[in-house]
């Protein structure tokens, strides 16, 4: 009796078991051409809502892939964007601007502030220093219905602006949110669907409109992470995202000009520590070293 209430337990157990690896509460590794489990170790032991990254090799096409398709509970990209969903408005607008609905140096009015701007202004600051007023205005000129839709036509049917990012002047405050958008939370973004963006930016980065992004993104003067990991002899057009709070957000996507081969990469996590920057710049020096040397 005693062993088949033993057997009984274990096989139990066994069973609690399976099903919890197979729950995966940890993020996974879904995309491996490019071996880079030994650089990405520490991220691969995070939780599974609190990581997304994707690393391509723009010459091979080989890629690396982290729970890069994260989706949430709410069926949407599952990562706060922070400021990087700034450089998703800055793309919709350069493709608003392509098909020719609106112009960079036209001045235009911020409907709630009635300030006049200019794209190319608001775009350089909102890019370059990461201005919070400079997307509220962009933000509420494009509108979100818009932006949203304009996303899911560019292939990234989960990123989604939600409303105005803070502190900021010129009209902004959480129940102006609440009032204006029916929430107060950010945008909400992966790494994959960042990542398709980014490689359009560098198939057409020597077009006129998406040059101007691009130049943008040279210029952003947050150094700290895919900068600093991969040395300053090597030219990165980026935007870097951070929420050093509650949320813990401290993110970095861009697109890497290395001497043997051009990169994109996206690293996304939230509810971290600062810290999380050491172990970040540590990982993306591997990854980057590793694809420098890999033979094509």
């Amino acid at each position: 009796m005693k062993k088949c209430i033993r057997k009984g337990f274990i096989l139990t157990l066994s069973l609690v078991l399976i099903a919890s690896s197979m729950m995966g509460s940890f993020a996974a590794v879904t995309t491996d051409q490019l071996p880079l489990s030994s650089a990405f170790k520490y991220f691969e032991k995070l939780p599974k809502d609190q990581v997304s990254l994707y690393v391509k090799d723009l010459t091979s096409g080989k890629s690396y892939g982290l729970n890069e398709n994260f989706i949430n509970k709410e069926k949407e990209a599952g990562m706060m964007g922070a400021s990087v969903i700034k450089l998703h408005l800055a793309y919709y607008g350069v493709k608003s601007i392509e098909k020719g609905t609106y112009k960079w140096d036209q001045t235009y009015k911020d409907p709630v502030s009635g300030r006049k701007f200019t794209i190319r202004n608001e775009m350089s600051k909102m890019i370059t220093v990461s201005d919070n007023g400079s997307f509220n205005t962009l933000l509420r000129f494009f509108k979100p219905e818009a932006i949203n839709a304009g996303f899911a036509d560019l292939l990234m049917p989960n990123t989604k602006v939600h409303a105005e990012l803070g502190p900021a002047g010129d009209g902004w405050s959480a129940a102006n949110n609440r009032k204006r958008y029916g929430t107060t939370k950010g945008g909400r973004i992966n790494a994959y669907e960042t990542a398709v963006m980014l490689e359009d930016i560098f198939k057409n980065k020597e077009k006129a409109d998406m040059k101007v992004l691009h130049n943008f993104m040279l210029k952003v003067s947050n150094k700290d992470r895919i900068p600093s990991a991969v040395g300053k002899a090597t030219m990165v057009a980026h935007k870097t995202g951070t929420m050093s709070d509650k949320d813990g957000v401290f993110d970095d996507v861009g697109i890497v000009y290395g001497k043997n081969g051009n990169y994109i990469i996206c690293v996304l996590v939230q509810k971290q520590k600062a810290s999380i920057d050491k172990e970040t710049r540590k990982a993306l020096k591997l990854a980057f070293d590793y694809m420098e040397k890999s033979i094509r």
